[in-house]
C-alpha cells in the first residue's frame, strides 16, 4: 500500500504532517491527483478555531476546499477524460492531501476554457464562483450604491463584480491600506480604513446621509456583521457572504426598523463555476496580481500563517502540490 502526504490541523494554528493510504475511486468517485490548493478566508476561521467544528484534531486534510487536480479516471458522467485538469471542491473541505477520491459532481473540467496550462489561475475559479453566486442574488445593481465590508480576495472580487454590473457608486472598507489600494484599482470609488476611521460615519458622509442600497458583508466577524445593517439605507439589502464565527449574532430590530432585506450567499452551483472559468479564460478579472505568494505542499503551515497574519502584502496564497 502506498502512503501519501497530507496535513492535519491538530490544534488552532497547528498543523501536523501525516501519511494516509492511497484513496480508491469507483462508482461515482473519481481519484484525483491534487495539483493546487488556495487558502480561503473561510478556511482561516477554522484554522483559528472560530468556526463550529468537531473537537481537535480535525479530519485529515481540513480546512481546504479550493483545489485543482488531475483526474486519474474518466468522468462517469462523460464530462472529462482521464488525465484532464479539473477544479476540485472537496465536499468535506479536506483538500490538504496529495490524492483524493471525489464525487464527480464536485469536479469541473478546465479544458473547455483552454486553462490546462494556467494552473495557478484556474484554481481561483473556486474563489470567483461563490462571488458569481452572490451576484445572482443581488439582481440588477445598475444605478445603485453598494458598500463592501472587507477587501480580502473575496471582497476585492465583489468590488470588481458590482462595478462591472453597473453599480453607480462602490464603497469599500478594510483594516489594511494595501488592500484598499487594490480595491481602488478594481473599481472602488471610495475606501474607508477601518483601523482608523468610523466606517458607519464615513458611509454617511460618502452618501450625504442616505447610506447604501446594498451592503455586502465579506468578513464574517461579529463586529462587521453588527455593522452591516447600520450602513444600509431604509428598505435596502444586506448580504452576508463572509462565514460567521460562533461569536456572531444579529440584532433583529435594526432590520425591522429599516425594513431591510437580508440574504446569505453560499454553495456555488455548476453554472457558477462554468461562468467563473469563462471569466478567467477571457481575462475579465485580473488574477495575476491577486496571486501574491506560491508555496510548496511542505509549506502548508507557512501558507496559512501568511494568509492569517496578512504578512508581506499577501492577497491570495497558492499551494503547489508537486
Amino acid at each position: 500500500m502506498v502512503n501519501l502526504r497530507a496535513w492535519q490541523l491538530v490544534e488552532p494554528k497547528e498543523f501536523k504532517p501525516i501519511e494516509i493510504p492511497e484513496p480508491k475511486g469507483g462508482q461515482n468517485l473519481v481519484k484525483v491527483k491534487i495539483l493546487r490548493i488556495t487558502v480561503c478566508g473561510s478556511d482561516l476561521h477554522v484554522y483559528r478555531g472560530r468556526r463550529p467544528h468537531p473537537p481537535f484534531p480535525l479530519v485529515v486534510g481540513k480546512p481546504a476546499h479550493e483545489c485543482l487536480g488531475r483526474a486519474m479516471a474518466k468522468d462517469p458522467r462523460g464530462r472529462f477524460e482521464k488525465g484532464e485538469i479539473v477544479v476540485v471542491r472537496p465536499p468535506q473541505s479536506d483538500g490538504l492531501k496529495e490524492f483524493m477520491a471525489i464525487p464527480s459532481e464536485h469536479l469541473y473540467p478546465v479544458k473547455p476554457y483552454g486553462l490546462e496550462e494556467e494552473l495557478d489561475e484556474a484554481v481561483l475559479a473556486s474563489l470567483i464562483a461563490p462571488v458569481v453566486r452572490c451576484a445572482r442574488i443581488l439582481g440588477n445593481v445598475v444605478g445603485k450604491s453598494v458598500f463592501i465590508i472587507g477587501q480580502g480576495p473575496a471582497g476585492l472580487m465583489h468590488t470588481e463584480m458590482v462595478r462591472r454590473m453597473g453599480a453607480r457608486f462602490v464603497g469599500a472598507a478594510d483594516l489594511l491600506e494595501y488592500r484598499l489600494e487594490e480595491s481602488r484599482k478594481r473599481g472602488a470609488d471610495a475606501t474607508v480604513n477601518a483601523s482608523s476611521d468610523d466606517v458607519v460615519e464615513a458611509g454617511r458622509e460618502l452618501t450625504g446621509g442616505d447610506l447604501f442600497d446594498i451592503v455586502i458583508e465579506a468578513v464574517g466577524s461579529a463586529q462587521t456583521i453588527e455593522m452591516a445593517p447600520m450602513l444600509a439605507r431604509p428598505e435596502g439589502m444586506v448580504v452576508f457572504y463572509g462565514l460567521p464565527g460562533e461569536d456572531a449574532f444579529l440584532r433583529p430590530y435594526r432590520y425591522f426598523s429599516k425594513r431591510l432585506l437580508m440574504r446569505t450567499s453560499e454553495f456555488p452551483e455548476k453554472r457558477d463555476f462554468e461562468l467563473a472559468l469563462k471569466m478567467i479564460a477571457e481575462g475579465e478579472i485580473d488574477l495575476k496580481s491577486m496571486i501574491t505568494h506560491v508555496l510548496g505542499f511542505g509549506e502548508v503551515p507557512r501558507a496559512f500563517e501568511l494568509a492569517d497574519e496578512k504578512e508581506e502584502r499577501v492577497l491570495r496564497v497558492v499551494i503547489s502540490v508537486d
